[in-house]
């Protein structure tokens, strides 16, 4: 039989707290559920051995000002069912009532990723009985759809009894692990005793460190020349004319942390070796340095991108240059350097590198599971025409326009997310995914070549269908080039609403305002009041409800004064402006992560405001309705002030905005930045 732990505050009014209690009651039986006074009377050991037998403990939080005094986190932490799940696998589903918040601990438990991976589920008091049916019907079906197999790892915390306080409570730079002894006796709190041996590697802070790669500035056409790339501790010697930069927090273990470093050239650059070598980083010494051998073979300026890994988990990258001449002089170049800024590797953190040198495609799956070898595809023909073919057809179902029924537009929709799976990633690489898959819990596309719509990719194969992509894990991108912010600005926002903006965008603005607390303020409307306010880095947060228009010419904003287009970003992106205050920036507009090309690269809202230092991007891939985005911008916002990840309250938006099966526009967005990043409130 099913059994569900329930837990809430008894005394009071709790109508959703009690709506929750009838409607699980009612539809597991009343002998499924057990309430915290149920559980008062059995010992630790029952307690602990119910829950783990349980499919999930649901607690309902209620806001501040319903709680007795003596502050709700400390209240919700003390209730015994609580105290003892958190030392348990059980997942846990929090159940936010109107402006509760999550407490930290609740959070990093394990979560119910049938619901799916949500870390709470949201209920404002005057529609709570739509809400908890809802809720009540999707655990419904996902437990009757996945009868034993309906826990989710992606939040799990390592091992029992020990759970990750994040930098806003324990106010370090890296995850603390506390006990959860003593969290249930009145007044108890969590008491530092070092990190568990058993599940979590040993760690010692380390003076910051570099990646540095150096390479000739010019070469002779037909000789070799090597890039070499080292890791190295702030303060060591390196020439006078190396270009550094700290590695922040990165954290090493004391038996040693595996960095895998890759090297990316063009075609002109004939690899004479591997192009991926992986190192032991001690924490008292520096590996030796790495070769990668090269042979001369197109006249030109060639680029090679090095980048740094730590299993799934981006750490850095630097560029460097090399001009390849007939005839031309041989002459050295400048070290090139950067931090390596995420501390260690995120469990089922899972990235895909696509890298387009006009004829080839190169995959690379990177995760902590496996270390997986670059997979190259030579295309005959780029595929511009077939994504435009499928956005059209995408933009067609957005407006309206089709004369589908809701099944047969899912079917559409499913359909060109099943022939991108299959005609542009490679099967090597598909049968990758399916080998890290089961574990995964995030998904970064990193690429420099925007113009396929990866957010629409659906994973199929002849035993494994679990829908689009974008419905099972937080799904993300990165540019080359962006920084790797654990905190997005979102604090004082401004917005910008052009004169001729979309029906509706001063209620969406009204909305958004009212979800951060934001004070009232007129919108920009001017083209040089939005650019000078940019070149001053002075906002934490800025949202477009706007019309982009869009065309192989490249993007603009329609303004007072003229428009506004990527390319007067270059002074931000040159001196990353926005780097201090890291913002999020959403544009919420027709197609604003469409790309057009330039002199030398793809240029975007998304990559010009990420070079720019911005700490995470939204914008769209295809024309979407009014209504639907705004109610996207909603859920979204929301999901991140309450303390989602960047990653999962893109997912929240996602699957929230499914109500209307005609319309695609959930799958018309397009999130930039680190999936595991948490809002700066």
């Amino acid at each position: 039989m099913v059994s569900f732990f329930l837990s809430y505050r008894f005394g009071g009014d709790n109508v959703v707290a009690r709506l929750v209690d009838d409607a699980l009651t009612a539809r597991f039986g009343s002998d499924s559920v057990v309430r915290d006074d149920d559980s008062a009377a059995m010992s630790i050991a029952e307690l602990r051995r119910r829950l783990s037998a349980s499919a999930a403990l649901i607690v309902v939080i209620e806001p501040p000002e319903s709680a007795e005094a003596g502050g709700w986190p400390e209240r919700v932490l003390d209730r015994p069912t609580v105290a003892t799940a958190l030392a348990t696998p059980v997942p846990i589903l929090a159940v936010l009532v109107d402006g509760a918040k999550l407490p930290r601990l609740v959070g990093a438990h394990r979560t119910l990723r049938p619901l799916p991976a949500r870390r709470f589920w949201r209920v404002r008091t005057r529609t709570a009985p739509a809400t908890v049916q809802r809720l009540i019907d999707q655990l419904a079906a996902s437990l009757d759809s996945r009868q034993t197999d309906v826990l989710g790892d992606a939040d799990a915390v390592p091992s029992p009894g020990w759970v990750n306080l994040d930098d806003a409570l324990c106010q370090a730079d890296h995850p603390v692990w506390y006990s959860n002894e003593g969290i249930g006796r009145p007044g108890a709190l969590p008491t530092y005793t070092g990190p568990p041996t058993s599940s979590v590697p040993d760690t010692t802070p380390v003076s910051e460190r570099l990646l540095v790669a150096r390479a000739p500035a010019q070469v002779p056409a037909g000789r070799d020349l090597s890039v070499e790339v080292r890791l190295v501790r702030e303060g060591r010697s390196v020439p006078v004319d190396a270009v550094t930069a700290q590695m922040r927090s990165f954290l090493v273990a004391d038996a040693g942390t595996p960095v895998t470093v890759t090297v990316h050239a063009p075609a002109g650059l004939h690899a004479d070796g591997p192009l991926q070598q992986t190192v032991l980083v001690m924490p008292d010494e520096d590996p030796d340095p790495i070769r990668f051998g090269f042979g001369a073979r197109t006249p030109g300026l060639h680029r090679i991108d090095v980048t740094a890994w730590a299993g799934g988990t981006f750490l850095s990258e630097v560029s460097v240059e090399v001009s390849v001449a007939d005839g031309g002089p041989f002459r050295d170049g400048q070290l090139h350097a950067a931090p390596l800024n995420a501390p260690q590797a995120r469990p089922g953190e899972v990235t895909m590198e696509v890298r387009f040198d006009g004829s080839r495609y190169t995959f690379q799956l990177r995760s902590d599971a496996a270390l997986f070898a670059p997979v190259v595809e030579s295309i005959t023909n780029p595929p511009t025409a077939a994504v435009e073919n499928a956005i059209k057809e995408l933009q067609q179902l957005a407006g309206g326009g089709s004369r589908y029924n809701a099944t047969m537009t899912r079917e559409v929709i499913r359909s060109a997310g099943i022939q991108l799976w299959s005609e542009l990633v490679p099967a090597d690489v598909r049968d990758q995914f399916w080998q890290v898959g089961a574990d995964m819990s995030a998904f970064t596309i990193a690429t420099d070549h925007d113009v396929v719509p990866w957010e629409l990719l659906y994973p199929l194969s002849a035993q494994r269908d679990a829908g689009f992509l974008v419905e099972q894990v937080p799904v993300v991108r990165r540019t080359y080039g962006q920084r790797r912010n654990a905190r997005v600005g979102l604090r004082n926002p401004r917005f910008v609403v052009p004169p001729k903006a979309p029906t509706g965008a001063h209620d969406e603005i009204a909305t958004i305002r009212a979800i951060l607390g934001a004070a009232d303020s007129e919108p920009i409307t001017r083209a040089d009041e939005l650019l000078a306010l940019i070149n001053a880095g002075a906002f934490e947060a800025i949202h477009f409800a706007c019309h982009n228009t869009f065309s192989s010419d490249g993007s603009f904003i329609d303004m007072d004064g003229g428009r506004f287009k990527p390319a007067l970003l270059a002074e931000a992106s040159i001196r990353k402006l926005l780097a201090e205050t890291g913002p999020l920036v959403f544009i919420n507009a027709c197609r604003s992560a469409g790309v057009a090309p330039t002199y030398t690269k793809m240029l975007g809202w998304a990559q010009q405001f990420m070079s720019s230092g911005a700490g995470a991007f939204v914008g769209t891939l295809w024309a979407v309705r009014s209504d639907s985005s705004a109610r996207f911008a909603t859920a979204f916002y929301r999901s991140l002030a309450d303390g989602a990840t960047l990653g999962a309250a893109a997912l929240a938006a996602r699957v929230e905005q499914q109500d209307d099966p005609l319309d695609p526009t959930w799958l018309a967005y397009t999130v930039y930045g680190d999936p595991f990043a948490t809002a700066a409130v």
